[in-house]
């Protein structure tokens, strides 16, 4: 690919290209990244980082190409189309299937086809998808009056690394109307999608696409929308949002993550190893943390089991240093 010399907006930028080494002159994150490194560790980001040559690179599950190529279609049959291919097979075991799919995996290798494979039953629940979300009475009108899928790219002026959010759906005057994003979940009933909500980060993921409108186009955005819409019939579809309040909380979750991306990006530079540069979950050895429930039990007990004492103070890494 080659590499964007300059921040901006970006039409027609790839997903596979928007989330590798897109800029030319430094480092890019993104929100998932932001998430991984805040809600796990610096490690675990780096082990699936477009920045780290030895990188892993899980497959995706069945359900999650489902989940995407129904986000796909929700945005318009282009959008599916230059994403998604349809078997018009069930069983590739067989011919005619057995076939079809030996030539699609040459053309795949031979680099001539990059999109991702949906078979015929699949494509079926992901159709079922589409229909249900146009008939609902909260978001049959979503995904009109604007473009999917733009790139926006922005130079953090703090830490000097490149931020890139990518709204998936940018209404043609976002002063008027809401930016909107689809998510797709087992089950949309309110309590547990507002858990699922904030434990995968898409609190942080709306600060951030609200950030981006005003740091690229310079407008400050009406809000953004959530089209949630679950995975199995009868398919409900329905309107959700954050509010004032949590949109700022994913703000300063994003500011902190993009602070320490840049202080582990900094070690990388030094020379520093992996393992220093991109530390796990705690850089010096700990005692187990005690869960309410058993701190309770103790204080039920006749003992003292409070945290304090000669046990507390000890440093629990002398048992693991020689000499």
């Amino acid at each position: 690919m080659t590499k964007l010399s300059a921040p901006g907006v970006y039409l027609d930028l790839p997903m596979a290209d928007y989330h590798s080494d897109c800029m030319a002159d430094g480092p890019s994150v993104s929100a998932s990244g932001l998430w991984t490194l805040l809600s796990e560790c610096p490690a675990k980001f780096w082990d699936a980082s477009y920045l780290n040559p030895a990188a892993t690179i899980d497959e995706p599950s069945k359900a999650l190409n489902i989940g995407k190529a129904a986000h796909a279609l929700a945005l318009g049959e282009p959008e599916f189309a230059a994403n998604f291919v349809v078997c018009p097979y069930d069983n590739l075991a067989k011919k005619p299937g057995y076939d079809w799919n030996i030539e699609w995996k040459r053309r795949v290798e031979a680099g001539e086809e990059s999109r991702t494979l949906v078979r015929a039953d699949a494509f079926k629940d992901v159709q079922a998808m589409a229909a249900a979300l146009r008939r609902s009475p909260q978001v049959a009108g979503a995904f009109t009056g604007g473009k999917p899928e733009v790139s926006l790219i922005w130079l953090d002026p703090e830490t000097g690394v490149y931020l890139k959010s990518r709204p998936d759906w940018l209404p043609d005057d976002p002063a008027a109307s809401f930016l909107q994003d689809y998510k797709t979940s087992v089950s949309i009933l309110p309590r547990k999608l507002s858990a699922d909500a904030f434990k995968y980060g898409y609190h942080l993921q709306a600060a951030m696409q609200v950030d981006a409108v005003k740091a690229v186009l310079g407008i400050d955005p009406l809000g953004i929308a959530h089209i949630c819409q679950e995975k199995e019939a009868p398919y409900l579809a329905e309107l959700r949002m954050f509010t004032p309040q949590q949109i700022d909380y994913g703000r300063l979750l994003y500011r902190k993550a993009l602070r320490i991306f840049a202080e582990c990006w900094s070690r990388h530079l030094a020379g520093k190893p992996p393992r220093v540069a991109w530390p796990g979950y705690t850089t010096e050895p700990q005692y187990f943390e005690t869960p309410f429930y058993i701190s309770k039990e103790m204080e039920n007990e006749n003992g003292d089991f409070s945290n304090g004492g000669e046990a507390a103070a000890d440093d629990p890494a002398r048992y693991l240093r020689a000499g």
